[in-house]
């Protein structure tokens, strides 16, 4: 994990723990999911998770279709996406590693505007 990660990691999550340092701004974030319920805030999170299971073995499967010597990062690397509060921010660094890996690979080239 790049240390620029863990640098912006911090004002996510400030913003996450808000309820707890600021219970007067309100529930935040988690409060969105409390206001659902137990079973339909459990069930929204983990189908949040499941699709997001999905999207990574998706860019792991990409990620594996370039050779080891183009690739910006490890294609198990990708599960850092799940890593909360770092996927908030570790997920910018995943795709632009990503979109390097392809570019190195030479299947794609970098985008020009004219």
């Amino acid at each position: 994990m790049r240390g620029r990660t863990i640098v912006l990691t911090v004002p996510v999550t400030a913003l996450l723990t808000q309820p707890l340092w600021a219970p007067q701004w309100g529930a935040g974030v988690l409060g969105e999911f409390a206001g659902l319920g137990i079973v339909w805030g459990s069930a929204a999170i983990a189908v949040f998770f499941g699709l997001v299971a999905l999207f990574v073995m998706s860019l792991q499967r990409l990620l594996g279709a370039i050779p080891a010597s183009a690739r910006a990062r490890s294609p198990r690397s990708i599960w850092l996406m799940c890593a909360i509060p770092f996927n908030f921010v570790e997920d910018f660094e995943i795709v632009t590693d990503i979109a390097a890996s392809l570019r190195a690979d030479g299947r794609t080239s970098r985008l020009t505007v004219t």
